[in-house]
């Protein structure tokens, strides 16, 4: 099944480049297109672990009351689908041999593959796999009940309980659904049907889980319909609640001394009027202001109704735009002293928060989903042509699970921090296309030089299409589940030299440290490979001038003699405007034995607030 998930992402990988690419196709022809193959192809989040994570979440949000409604608790389902996936490790290869060898002693024939069989042998072996398969794969309910049986009281057939909420008994569907219907095996994905125990003479049932996916990677998708059935009066504002909390939670997970709170209720002094911000996060120069949508994408949308498509981007990711807009002005902009934070529902109260926003610089902006609205946060340009956003937002809207992916790959701050200045560059220019958010992850994770695959498809008046990267992430999450051989942890890619220098900075933590070390991690493999081919170039050229600038306008390295011409260099306000223009500046000079160190990195827009005192 894993295999058969890598080639439909590649195909529609493929798919969606040549859409984005064809000069034919409208911007709303493509967008339909994509969609649905979207529908197709691709359902849930990439690795079964954070959409189980997030289901949690959603089943956590009601306590006590989701396991006295329905009668078994969440942790039960996660039971039942390692149970029944541990039965199928061997038990498809068993009874792919016993039909192979069925057909082979009805018929005579021994094929080498199912291609070379005589048409009788193939139709003895599917008919054997159909009779066959089904009775390996399932389970009787009587033994996933024992499985799950504790000291649970009134709860001891929770096994039966989850098959009354999500199976299906044979005979149920009125008709077979067509490939873009939803399917009842979606939000049921068990498959029931009775059977007598000969030895006993009490009918039983037995239960098949025919769609695997719900209680994996689509399990958020599962959970949510099964709440939305069981909680119809309250389950929108428990889910739009849950879908804010976590994704503060998982957004401060690598800032350990941010000041953080969701559910923040700003009022207007003089007014009086009050109004909720979603989420805020704010450490050192950087706040991440959050406005989470948690209601998913309706059918009709999924199935590539544009125009019901766009009418919910537009009541969705716009109405969010504004709102962070909104929140932006009152907690940090000119009006910011005619605010305050009144009350949180969870997370640091106001009086906390606000001595913390001084110093911002730096504000990104999220809008965390339930479902990823069809991977919209990385078509930004899409959303630019259709009018959803202006042509300068770039918001991170992102699957809360896609979200717990990304924190967990990301190993500190710095790395985080400077996703989130990479992303907010690159996802909304419209020479770059990537196929989702993991492909944006592991552009950022390699190094990638954006900016170079830039100039080429400007060259060419073209786009450049960046994939690829889904696979290491496949590899990986399936050697920690035992589903595939040892794979590397997914891990942002450094020369040696900036390794040493990043390890150095968050050990000694300097003033101002955090925002050279995301600084370094943000340079291109290109640039950093560059840099260490001239290294001994640039040290030379100190004989004969006591200091100078190497690189160009997308990355640059300064360089010094002695500590003595740092203080000269950095009061030339003619330098400091030079430098100002580079996209991102490295800081190197000559320790005591004549070695070229390098100690510091700027973006280039910050190098008029460097820390001068460093040297």
């Amino acid at each position: 099944m894993r295999l058969v998930a890598e080639i439909r992402n590649v195909a529609l990988t493929l798919s969606e480049a040549f859409q984005l690419s064809s000069d034919e196709l409208t911007v709303d022809d493509t967008l339909r297109t994509i969609t649905i193959q979207r529908w197709l192809a691709v359902r849930g989040a990439s690795a079964p672990q954070f959409a189980r994570a997030t289901a949690n979440e959603l089943a956590s949000a009601y306590g006590r009351r989701f396991v006295d409604k329905l009668g078994f608790r969440y942790t039960d389902l996660e039971k039942v689908a390692d149970y029944i996936h541990q039965r199928w490790r061997g038990g498809l290869r068993d009874a792919n041999i016993a039909c192979w060898t069925f057909a082979s002693n009805a018929t005579g024939g021994r094929p080498v593959n199912v291609a070379g069989a005589t048409s009788e042998w193939r139709y003895h072996y599917y008919e054997s796999l159909l009779l066959v398969v089904p009775a390996v794969l399932s389970v009787p309910t009587s033994d996933l009940d024992q499985y799950l049986s504790d000291a649970a009281g009134k709860y001891n057939k929770r096994a039966t309980a989850i098959m009354q909420h999500l199976g299906s008994a044979v005979g149920d569907w009125d008709k077979s659904p067509g490939p873009l219907a939803d399917s009842p095996i979606r939000t049921r994905p068990f498959l029931i049907w009775p059977q007598e125990e000969i030895a006993s003479k009490k009918s039983t049932s037995r239960v098949l889980l025919a769609n695997p996916n719900a209680l994996d990677v689509d399990s958020v998708s599962t959970i949510e319909s099964l709440l939305s059935r069981t909680f119809p009066a309250d389950w929108s504002a428990k889910r739009a609640q849950v879908v804010d909390d976590y994704a503060v939670h998982l957004l401060s997970k690598h800032l350990p001394a941010a000041s953080k709170a969701s559910g923040v209720f700003v009022r207007e002094a003089d007014t009086g009027y009050e109004f909720e911000m979603d989420g805020l996060v704010a450490t050192g120069s950087t706040a991440i202001l959050v406005e989470g949508k948690g209601a998913p994408l309706k059918l009709a949308s999924l199935r590539g109704d544009v125009r019901r498509l766009k009418s919910q981007f537009e009541n969705l990711i716009s109405e969010a735009w504004s709102q962070l807009q909104r929140d932006r002005e009152a907690i940090l902009g000119s009006s910011a002293h005619k605010y305050q934070i009144v009350r949180t529902m969870s997370g640091q109260s106001g009086p906390l928060i606000a001595p913390n926003l001084a110093n911002v610089e730096n504000v990104h902006y999220v809008i965390p989903t339930l479902d990823g609205l069809g991977e919209a946060g990385s078509n930004l340009a899409m959303l630019h042509q259709l009018g959803i956003l202006p042509e300068d937002a770039s918001p991170w809207i992102v699957a809360v699970a896609d979200l717990a992916l990304v924190v967990d790959t990301l190993r500190n701050g710095p790395e985080f921090i400077a996703y989130l200045r990479f992303r907010d560059k690159w996802s909304k220019h419209p020479r770059i296309r990537v196929h989702d958010e993991i492909e944006m992850l592991a552009m950022f994770l390699e190094g990638t030089d954006v900016a170079l695959r830039v100039k080429d498809a400007e060259k060419e008046d073209g786009i450049a299409f960046i994939s690829g990267g889904q696979a290491r992430f496949d590899d990986y999450h399936a050697y920690l589940r035992g589903d595939g051989p040892r794979a590397n942890r997914p891990g942002k890619k450094m020369t040696p030299r900036v390794r040493r220098v990043v390890d150095e900075l968050s050990r000694v933590k300097p003033q101002g440290w955090f925002d050279a070390a995301t600084a370094f991690l943000g340079t291109p493999m290109t640039c950093a490979i560059a840099f260490d081919t001239h290294w001994a170039r640039y040290n030379a050229r100190l004989n004969e001038t006591s200091a100078h600038l190497a690189g160009d306008e997308d990355a640059s390295i300064f360089v010094a003699r002695t500590a003595d011409a740092w203080g000269e260099i950095l009061s030339d306000e003619k330098i400091l405007d030079s430098l100002s223009r580079r996209e991102l500046v490295w800081f190197a000079r000559r320790d005591q034995k004549g070695r070229l160190q390098l100690e510091w990195a700027s973006p280039g827009s910050a190098v008029h607030s460097f820390p001068r005192w460093r040297f």
